[in-house]
């Protein structure tokens, strides 16, 4: 079986999220610039829109050219398409990219519903017909674990909600960008909500 261990796949999406993180660096100096200058945090509109398609064009390309991203190259992973294992269409690895943007809404919860197969598949996997493969054949088969995939499924999806609800109530939106107020009791809570738009 070429299922790989849901935690090489943890790791591998960790290695991506501090890849993302980087994409948003200008976002995050802009941040951090405006909160110890002016007490209250203000992005641009135009860092928002520059480092968000960065993010989705490195996402989408590494997916189409190389058959997955930074994370999963390192990891030995591949994305490929399902069930034929072919490598990725330009449609396949968009549809993916486009799926796994809704964890901007839901956080990790539709990823933790691959724990409910035992090829680890998830909705983004089901919506483009693809699979996360490793090189090498694994020695063990994944179980389902469908009590696992529904409460992380429910925490994620709950806290994502919670998250972005929380940072809309402090944005104020005009032309320029987004302003975030009343941020004492949660400011990693929003700069956490503005790095999850990938």
């Amino acid at each position: 079986m070429f299922t790989p261990s849901t935690w090489r796949r943890v790791v591998a999406f960790l290695i991506d999220q501090m890849f993302g993180a980087l994409c948003f660096l200008p976002v995050i100096v802009q941040i951090l610039s405006s909160f110890l200058h002016h007490g209250e945090v203000t992005v641009s509109w135009t860092w928002i829109f520059v480092c968000t398609a960065v993010l989705f064009l490195y996402r989408w390309l590494f997916l189409y050219f190389l058959g997955g991203t930074i994370g999963k190259l390192i990891l030995g992973l591949r994305v490929v398409s399902f069930p034929d294992q072919r490598p990725l269409s330009l449609m396949q690895a968009l549809l993916r990219v486009l799926t796994d943007s809704l964890a901007l809404f839901f956080s990790q919860g539709l990823h933790s519903l691959a724990l409910l197969r035992f090829d680890r598949r998830h909705v983004s996997d089901w919506v483009a017909e693809t699979w996360v493969r490793q090189r090498f054949e694994s020695q063990t088969v994944a179980r389902p674990r469908p009590v696992v995939a529904v409460l992380l499924c429910l925490y994620f999806s709950v806290s994502g909600f919670y998250s972005l609800y929380s940072m809309v109530q402090k944005s104020d939106l005009d032309s320029q960008g987004i302003t975030l107020t009343g941020l004492s009791a949660g400011f990693g809570d929003s700069s956490d909500s503005l790095q999850s738009g990938e």
